[in-house]
């Protein structure tokens, strides 16, 4: 029976690490990964973050990435295709095709990529575990389960949206009337109350995005 997994990845060696690396505020949301050869497929994925020019004259300047085109510019994303190059040292996708596995969906925030995908097996899923290791890419398995269950176990949060939604909900910042502000979570925190909010906002996305 096929599974569902989701688990997150994060190498140096991975293409566009560098320039990830670099810029902490950006996310990405993968809308597509293909191509004829397997070793050098191409992106097509949404990026957005408060440092987009920065990371657009980084992206260009990346050597595990060609071909670079903006798409669409909307107001706080722009939409790229690019082709990975022989210099990223390790390519998920031919994997992916070898194993028979459909990406359902792939996004990159706070230095991880995080990945939900349908296998074949349990079996496969051990294939992906075993070869990130063997190619020097950490995994981190976060959940693993079949069509068939009505809820997910665990939500594709990553460690920050997590933290910043428990903290919240402790101190009272969902309670009708609420009984903290987010000025009170971000200091519990230690983090600016711009980064409250923009973790808090995230969390909420992928949580409404995943359950609803």
């Amino acid at each position: 029976m096929s599974v569902i997994a989701e688990f997150r990845v994060w190498s140096s060696v991975l293409a566009m690490a560098e320039t990830l690396d670099a810029m902490s505020d950006i996310e990405i949301d993968l809308v597509q990964q293909a191509g004829t050869d397997p070793n050098t497929p191409y992106l097509l994925f949404w990026v957005t973050g408060d440092s987009l020019a920065a990371f657009d004259e980084k992206l260009h300047d990346d050597a595990t990435v060609t071909n670079v085109e903006r798409y669409t510019k909307a107001a706080d994303r722009v939409l790229y295709r690019a082709r990975i190059t022989e210099a990223a040292d390790v390519v998920f996708y031919s994997l992916w095709v070898e194993l028979g596995a459909e990406q359902i969906d792939v996004r990159y925030a706070d230095g991880w990529w995080y990945n939900r995908m349908r296998l074949p097996d349990r079996d496969a899923l051990a294939t992906i575990a075993e070869w990130c290791v063997d190619s020097g890419v950490e995994f981190d398995l976060q959940a693993v389960y079949t069509d068939d269950q009505t809820a997910y176990p665990r939500a594709t949060l990553t460690d920050e949206q997590r933290e910043v939604l428990q903290v919240a909900h402790d101190l009272g910042y969902f309670d009708v009337p609420r009984s903290a502000t987010l000025a009170d979570v971000a200091a519990e925190l230690g983090i600016s109350s711009q980064a409250a909010s923009e973790r808090l906002r995230r969390g909420h996305r992928q949580l409404i995005a995943q359950h609803l």
